[in-house]
């Protein structure tokens, strides 16, 4: 219809679109990769099911995507669970999940409510975060030092992309001969208490 706008996010096709998005499948690569150094062999993701699986919600497609880039690269077997973005679907996954896979070690995911689901699980089945299971999530820095420990996160840059979209936004208003700006943020990745290395009896 001829409107200005600026997406934070962007689609798979972005020909002629302005957008600001963070680089979801480098943060879960780099998210693995960490996790891979500390001598963690089994690393799962929790990732959302539902709408956001089903209509292909581009940082969940990208997210998968950089974890089986990860997996490929140092020989890991791919352990995807999905869920509703709610604690107690999150809890009841993993608990499907620790069945499946007792000898699991560490676990990237997707949403906040998901850590909290994390958490609970694995304190009920009386594992110790990080001792026994390492979490990484990617949530802005505020909540992942709300959650007991704080989270090792991938920094979600909430405020800085919609700074900079409402910047782009206002360069488009201004400017008749306005090109197309597509930037993707790099992720920074935030260690904190929920991961650590890899212990030898939870591998046997």
């Amino acid at each position: 219809n001829g409107f200005p706008f600026v997406l934070i996010g962007h689609c798979e096709d972005n020909t002629g679109l302005s957008f600001i998005d963070l680089d979801f499948e480098t943060a879960v690569l780099m998210s693995v990769e960490y996790l891979y150094k500390l001598g963690h062999r089994q690393i799962g993701i929790f990732n959302l099911a539902g709408r956001s699986r089903e209509n292909s919600y581009g940082p969940l497609v990208r997210s998968v995507l950089g974890y089986q880039r990860a997996c490929a690269l140092y020989n890991l077997t791919p352990i995807i669970y999905e869920a509703m973005s709610t604690i107690e679907e999150t809890y009841l996954a993993t608990q499907r999940m620790l069945d499946d896979y007792p000898q699991m070690t560490a676990v990237v995911t997707m949403h906040t409510d998901s850590s909290v689901g994390i958490v609970r699980a694995a304190q009920d089945r009386g594992l110790h975060i990080p001792r026994d299971l390492s979490l990484v999530s990617i949530v802005a820095d505020r909540i992942a030092n709300l959650i007991s420990p704080p989270l090792t996160a991938i920094s979600l840059p909430a405020y800085q992309m919609g700074e900079r979209a409402a910047q782009m936004l206002i360069r488009m208003l201004q400017n008749e001969q306005y090109e197309p700006e597509q930037e993707l943020l790099k992720p920074h990745l935030v260690i904190r208490e929920s991961t650590g290395p890899v212990r030898l009896e939870r591998l046997r």
